[in-house]
Parts: C-alpha cells; sequence; structure tokens
C-alpha cells in the first residue's frame, strides 16, 4: 500500500554550512540576463535582520517546548530534532558572518550548535564574506527540516508542535524571498583523493541514515532507489539544483522540496558521493566523475530554481 508524506529530500550538510536552494515555485531557470541580476542584486539586510530576529524568537519557543517532551520523541522524531539542531547552530553562525555584526553575533541567534564549517565562502555574490548562493542553500534546509518535523508531529497527532514547526518554515521562506541567488561555482578544495563516504556521512547521512534507507514521513530512502541509480544526469541535477514536487520513491508517494547543494560542494565533492550512493546499501551504479557534474553544471548555468520531479526523469 503507498502512503502519502510530506519530506524534505535533504543531503544534510551539518559541516559544510553555507547554504541553500533556490525559490520553491518550481519554475524553469532564468535568462543568461536575469541571471546576471540575479548575481548581482544585494538583500535587503534589514528585512533579514528582523526576519532571523523572529526566527530566534521562535526556536528558542520550539526548543522551549521540546525540552519538556525529549523523553517522548520517537527515535526518527529525535534524529531529526538533533540534526535539526546541529543545522540551527551553524545556520546562526552563518547569517552572523553574513552580517559581519557582532551584535548580531551576540544576540539570540547564536552558540546553539557546532562550528562553523569552512566550505563555500569564497567567490562572487558575497554580502560580509558570505556567498549568497550558500545562504539561500542553507535557509531552504532548514525550511526543509522543519517541514518534515511538522509532517512527523502532524502524524503523530501533536498539532502544536506540527504548527511551530510550520512557523518556522514559513520563517525560512520569507528569508528565501528576500535572499538573492549566487550562481557561482565553488572553489575546489585543498587537492588530494575525495572519499564518498566521508563526504556522505558529513552531508547525508544525519537525513538519509548511515545505511540510506531515510526517515519515514520525512527522508525518502537513497538505498535501491532509481532516482539515485538510474541515468547519471538525474541524481547530478537534483543535487546540484534542488528538486520540489510530488514523486513516487519505493512505492511511497512524497511531495516536498530538496534543497540545492551546487553553492555548497565542488564537483568532485558532488562526484564522490553521488558514486558511494550509487554503489552502496544493494545500489549497483556507475560511478559519476567530476566532468560528468561539471558538464551538468555548464549546461544548466544561470538556473536559481529547483527542478521538478518531471524535469528530471
Amino acid at each position: 500500500m503507498r502512503t502519502s508524506t510530506t519530506f524534505s529530500v535533504v543531503l544534510c550538510a551539518l559541516p559544510f554550512a553555507l547554504s541553500a536552494c533556490g525559490p520553491t515555485d518550481g519554475s524553469s531557470r532564468p535568462g543568461a540576463a536575469d541571471a546576471a541580476a540575479v548575481q548581482v542584486q544585494a538583500p535587503d539586510t534589514a528585512r533579514l535582520r528582523t526576519i532571523y530576529a523572529q526566527i530566534g524568537g521562535a526556536y528558542d519557543s520550539l526548543m522551549t517546548r521540546y525540552a519538556g517532551m525529549a523523553s517522548g520523541l520517537t527515535v526518527d522524531q529525535r534524529r531529526v530534532f538533533q540534526s535539526m539542531q546541529q543545522m540551527y547552530g551553524q545556520a546562526a553562525q552563518m547569517h552572523g558572518l553574513m552580517f559581519s555584526d557582532t551584535a548580531m553575533v551576540r544576540g539570540g541567534m547564536m552558540g546553539r550548535g557546532a562550528t562553523m564549517g569552512r566550505g563555500g565562502m569564497m567567490g562572487s555574490g558575497m554580502v560580509g564574506g558570505m556567498r549568497m548562493g550558500g545562504v539561500r542553500e542553507w535557509d531552504q534546509q532548514m525550511l526543509g527540516m522543519h517541514q518534515a518535523m511538522a509532517e512527523m508531529h502532524r502524524q503523530a497527532g501533536e498539532q502544536d508542535l506540527a504548527a511551530m514547526n510550520v512557523r518556522m518554515a514559513q520563517l525560512y521562506e520569507q528569508a528565501l524571498q528576500d535572499t538573492p541567488s549566487d550562481t557561482a561555482t565553488p572553489p575546489e578544495r585543498d587537492g588530494g583523493q575525495v572519499s564518498g563516504s566521508d563526504v556522505f556521512t558529513r552531508n547525508c547521512a544525519a537525513c538519509h541514515g548511515a545505511g540510506g534507507r531515510g526517515v519515514a514521513g520525512a527522508f525518502p530512502p537513497l538505498a535501491m532507489s532509481d532516482w539515485v541509480t538510474g541515468e547519471a544526469r538525474t541524481p547530478i541535477r537534483i543535487v546540484l539544483y534542488g528538486l520540489q514536487g510530488s514523486m513516487q520513491v519505493s512505492g511511497a508517494a512524497f511531495n516536498g522540496t530538496m534543497p540545492a547543494f551546487g553553492a555548497r560542494l565542488t564537483d568532485r565533492e558532488l562526484a564522490a558521493v553521488l558514486s558511494y550512493v550509487r554503489s552502496s546499501w544493494g545500489n549497483d551504479a556507475l560511478a559519476i566523475s567530476p566532468a560528468d557534474v561539471k558538464t551538468v553544471r555548464e549546461a544548466e548555468t544561470g538556473r536559481t530554481r529547483p527542478f521538478t520531479p518531471g524535469d528530471v526523469r
């Protein structure tokens, strides 16, 4: 029997902070002139400060509510919740760097999570030392986490917690509307071989699980999924630009948003993690090369919107 759930197909990037995907309307990429305009557009920092302050307050209220029921969370809820805490701490640090404002850093949005990662801090479209494409991808990822938690709480009949997570998702959506895109390719990091397993552990396992089985009601499985093992261009396009809309994964219906990773992970990192996923947990598909990723990235130059499932299949 097929089940219907709302999901955020997220390859969680905990240490490689600095990112989230484009607007969630699923529209196609703009023309070259529009893309250029997007890259140089400055964010409305005053409005973003207000939104992030609201996010900080809503997050504190949510954490207070969770503190009273920590032992009552299911295993899957606890896993997503812990990932959300780590990601929020990194996102808060990222926003502080974006504004380069010690008052912002010392205020309600800092000190709640892990240490900031180093990826994605160079390139065009920078504000306060931050690449705006990375900011968008990270906020989109937080939006997806709260969408997933909201759905899990709805299914458990916990309507107050569902509503609080919906509110968080709405605030991140507002932030996305005021954050311009940056389509520049991230610079390659230090040389040497890239371990797909390591990239997966740092960026994906928190949501999709070490065994690629996903989380019921939140994150679709990667194991034995033809979305992963099919034509190489399909998973490449998804991780570069994100995915939004209804889809079937292993007999279950999902409808939600996956954030992009094109502004955070390099071609070598994306090739390594996709090759790892395509050959793990019973998957048996050909490896993907950095050149494969580069070809798709260049073919989609200027795209700032996520794909829909129909676009990539």
